[in-house]
């Protein structure tokens, strides 16, 4: 996972929290 927020960070933080939004409701 820390691969994918690395990569996330520099698209956006937003991007970030929404994908820990979805895994949290799936």
């Amino acid at each position: 996972m820390a691969n994918s927020v690395t990569e996330e960070s520099d698209t956006g933080v937003p991007v970030k929290i929404a994908r820990i939004v979805k895994l949290v409701l799936l």
